[in-house]
């Protein structure tokens, strides 16, 4: 009710189970159905809906501050993970590069790492790396 007070929009929402959400919304967006202006996506799908042409390119809403509310803080998203959404849409592109079309907003990211055993890389006599190339050799 408060988002409707201040924007005027009433939303609807569906909620599914995981196991047909991508296949319901992916149908949706092939036959260039209306009904839904927006839904969560993950970057996986999001390479796909956005060549075929099935979402925007959000830059002009995200860089016009009279599209924007100017409490939105773009900015204060990381880097890498804006870059996360955006692609140029080229085979082997770099995401988040200068022509990158920002195909969606991170919600909620996570961070990986990469951990080993020094005791198991000692009895090995393999030198610990010190960077990935060096991981990827060992």
């Amino acid at each position: 009710e408060n988002f409707k007070k201040l924007t005027g929009m009433n939303v609807v929402y569906d909620v599914f189970p995981e196991d047909v959400y991508f296949d319901k919304v992916t149908a949706a967006l092939s036959a260039s159905s209306p009904e839904y202006d927006a839904f969560m996506t993950g970057a996986y799908m999001t390479w796909t809906y956005g060549p075929a042409g099935w979402i925007t390119d959000l830059n002009e809403w995200i860089k016009d501050p009279a599209k924007t509310n100017p409490n939105y803080a773009w900015d204060d998203f990381l880097p890498g993970v804006k870059n996360s959404c955006a692609w140029n849409g080229k085979p082997g592109g770099a995401l988040g590069s200068d022509d990158a079309k920002q195909w969606c907003i991170p919600w909620g990211f996570e961070q990986n790492n990469i951990t080993y055993n020094k005791a198991m890389f000692d009895k090995a006599g393999v030198k610990i790396p010190g960077n990935m190339d060096e991981m990827v050799a060992a």
